[in-house]
């Protein structure tokens, strides 16, 4: 869909005068929700267009970057000779466990990221607004990355590679804390880079430090005190390792806490929120 048809829009009619205030409030803020969810529906279905046009095999890299990354990992943990079970979950398995939360991160975060700078024709219409961009880039992402990541387990359960997970409420929470993070991260990345553009070239740099300091490819508790404290900082490490620890009942770690992740997340969501007036105003002085 590559443009919102004014008669999508819903027209807001204003409500008897005869009614209570409230009354009125209350049939505005549903249609204006209503408003909302029409124009972000229209959103996701121009994303998917414009992402995979008629070719639907595009959806084919949620499922190829992590499979790639896993892939290279274990051959590199058996040249190694490092094919041993982590606790008691295979090598395969502990990678997985890293890889697919840490991806279900990244990927939300880069994907809002570009919201507001991808749509920035479709913000021209009045009731197209950049949180609507943001919203809607969530929601498609996430749940593409929520499919991946179930097929791919399920491909390693089926396969009696792995079992089933320990304890399926942590999994759960944990992968949510992810995507919430990358919600927060993206966000926030995606109003600094409107108003700093060279503010990007960090968040390039920043991905590939994550990257390698999240617990992907190595156990957190065979690292040094020192080494540790430093990376603990870090919440993708932390859902990592909650993840993990959800898995297998035998992976305990030392520092993690839903706690940090969660309130990571939502402060950068907040600054994102906050500033994202200040892009707004912005683009209506050009």
């Amino acid at each position: 869909m590559d443009r919102l048809e004014a008669s999508e829009v819903p027209a807001l009619a204003p409500p008897p005068s005869g009614e209570p205030s409230f009354w009125r409030e209350e049939s505005s803020l549903r249609e204006g929700l209503a408003l909302q969810a029409r124009v972000v529906r229209a959103l996701i279905l121009r994303e998917v267009r414009t992402l995979h046009g008629r070719h639907r095999l595009g959806y084919l890299w949620a499922f190829f970057e992590p499979i790639t990354h896993i892939g290279f990992w274990f051959l590199l943990w058996t040249f190694m000779h490092r094919g041993h079970a982590v606790h008691d979950m295979a090598p395969l398995v502990f990678l997985s466990c890293g890889l697919i939360p840490f991806f279900c991160f990244t990927s939300v975060a880069g994907f809002v990221q570009g919201a507001i700078s991808s749509n920035a024709a479709l913000l021209q219409f009045p009731p197209v607004k950049q949180i609507d961009t943001v919203i809607a880039r969530f929601l498609l992402k996430s749940a593409t990355m929520l499919v991946a990541g179930l097929v791919l387990f399920g491909i390693l359960i089926f396969t009696e590679v792995a079992g089933w997970p320990d304890d399926p409420l942590e999994v759960i929470f944990a992968t949510l804390a992810m995507f919430l993070l990358g919600l927060g991260y993206g966000t926030f990345n995606c109003v600094l880079c409107n108003l700093f553009p060279a503010y990007s070239h960090f968040t390039g740099l920043a991905g590939r430090v994550l990257y390698f300091t999240s617990g992907l490819f190595f156990v957190s508790e065979t690292l040094p005190a020192p080494v540790l404290s430093v990376l603990q900082w870090n919440p993708a490490l932390h859902g990592v390792e909650l993840f993990r620890s959800g898995w297998s009942s035998l992976y305990e770690s030392r520092f993690a806490t839903f706690g940090y992740l969660l309130v990571f997340g939502l402060v950068l969501l907040l600054l994102g929120l906050l500033l994202e007036p200040r892009v707004r105003k912005i683009r209506e002085s050009e």
